[in-house]
């Protein structure tokens, strides 16, 4: 995932050359060089926090996932505009540069997604697999929309 470094922006987009790569798979080994690619940022980004409880014990919830998928089905395959986090010990949690729009905020399980450290890409993840979390997952999910700038407190509970 690309990160701006800035939380008041977030990726529009990413070409090679004229072609859109949000959708398109980039796999860039680490140390190797890489030309013709433009990595568009825009302003406005969005932003999310708040606080996992445990649902039962109302207890923090610490390493608990929080995900961000897009309700519009061609955005939600390009893992651009995906985003997965946890909380940290203290059941906070905190995710900027979101793109504007409409997601499903999702709490739990991990989605498959494409890890970090497994390598640096550019991808869209499998339909099918994202298609299934999510239907497995719709009917729990909190349906949250992000306008430009705009920044939400969203407390979360446990599955």
């Amino acid at each position: 995932m690309i990160q701006p470094s800035n939380p008041d922006y977030y990726v529009f987009s990413i070409l090679r050359g004229e072609e859109e790569l949000a959708a398109a798979k980039l796999d860039v080994a680490a140390g190797k060089h890489i030309s013709n690619i433009t990595i568009v940022l825009s302003d406005g980004a969005a932003g999310l926090e708040g606080v996992v409880k445990n649902k039962d014990s109302q207890k923090v919830a610490g390493g608990v996932s929080i995900t961000l998928l897009p309700v519009d089905d061609d955005k939600r395959e390009a893992a651009l505009y995906n985003y997965t986090m946890q909380s940290d010990s203290a059941g906070k949690y905190k995710v900027t540069g979101i793109a504007p729009g409409r997601y499903y905020l999702i709490v739990g399980e991990r989605p498959p997604l494409p890890r970090e450290e497994e390598l640096i890409a550019v991808r869209s993840t499998t339909g099918s697999a994202i298609e299934q979390y999510l239907e497995e997952r719709k009917e729990k999910a909190i349906r949250v929309e992000f306008k430009r700038g705009e920044k939400k407190v969203v407390d979360l509970f446990s599955p």
